[in-house]
């Protein structure tokens, strides 16, 4: 009776809503990697998951955690790294057990800024932003086409992170 993440087993300084979204974001990569990635996950339904959250200065809440956290578990059931110079944000959306979409989030141009303040060679970021960063009188345009990446789809995300070769 594995393949779990139990709400208690969500840490940290997250509000309800963060924790019951984590969950959602749990359960659609989980059933993603088990269809794009049958051959790497059949083991993942063997554990139970938990999912801690850091940061302690203030609960968090945001729904733009929703790329980053499917990242940490795709990262996990592949048993392959995120690379520690990229940075994502984005809500992830299920449509389906194989399509998770991604939708725009707030605050980018600070998230760019941050990335770049970083020196991280990239941040993921939702298509639906591109139009109001490249609006942004905050982030240059140099440093837009240098870092941010566009992605509609997790698919995208995943290609980007990973490698092209994640789906070989």
């Amino acid at each position: 009776a594995g393949g779990t993440l139990r709400r208690d087993d969500i840490l940290g300084a997250v509000t309800d809503d963060l924790k019951d979204s984590v969950r959602n974001t749990f359960l659609a990569v989980r059933e993603y990697a088990r269809v794009k990635f049958p051959h790497r996950t059949r083991d993942i339904l063997d554990y139970n998951y938990c999912y801690k959250v850091t940061k302690e200065d203030e609960p968090s809440a945001g729904v733009s955690a929703g790329i980053p956290t499917a990242l940490a578990f795709l990262s996990l059931f592949l048993q392959q790294p995120v690379p520690a110079d990229v940075a994502s944000t984005g809500i992830l959306v299920a449509d389906a057990h194989d399509v998770l979409t991604v939708r725009p989030v707030g605050d980018i141009e600070h998230k760019v800024d941050a990335a770049y303040h970083r020196n991280l060679s990239m941040i993921v970021m939702p298509r639906g932003n591109q139009p109001q960063l490249e609006q942004s009188a905050l982030v240059p345009r140099a440093v837009t086409r240098a870092i941010v990446r566009y992605v509609s789809d997790f698919d995208e995300v995943a290609r980007l992170v990973f490698g092209e070769q994640v789906f070989t």
